[in-house]
């Protein structure tokens, strides 16, 4: 009677107990949203663009068959709106860059409480404010 222990369904499955296994701690950085929000706008806006392209290669080739002056107005109002959407990307750089600084400036801003006092006293007032102390002039 070595063992009076039941076989368990991870011993019947010859499979380990997760449970008794050690796992090494695994330390996650939290993404900050605006990173996340701006990995998702600028993987959309990059879509987007995409996108547009395609559609301007087949517009174009469509207007050039035809000759429609028509066809010609979709093709320069499908340039207009990518050239908005890159400039969307581009903003989204820099607004995310002008938010970064401004946390940066919080944290370094926020590091300490440091008050500063200047005061201007002589020796003999500074004794008479600790507790009477008589400094011989």
């Amino acid at each position: 009677m070595e063992d009076d222990k039941k076989p368990t369904l991870y011993d019947k499955l010859n499979m380990s107990n997760p449970a008794q296994e050690l796992l090494p701690a695994v330390i996650v950085e939290e993404d900050t949203s605006i990173d996340r929000d701006f990995e998702v706008v600028q993987k959309n806006l990059h879509d987007i663009i995409d996108t547009g392209k395609k559609a301007l290669d087949d517009i174009a080739d469509i207007a050039t068959q035809s000759q429609d002056a028509e066809a010609y107005t979709t093709v320069a109002s499908m340039i207009n709106s990518l050239v908005s959407a890159n400039r969307e990307l581009l903003d989204s750089h820099r607004r995310k860059q002008a938010v970064k600084k401004a946390e940066a400036a919080n944290n370094t801003n926020n590091t300490g409480n440091t008050n500063i006092l200047n005061v201007t006293l002589t020796t003999a007032q500074l004794a008479k404010m600790l507790g009477g102390v008589r400094i011989d002039q």
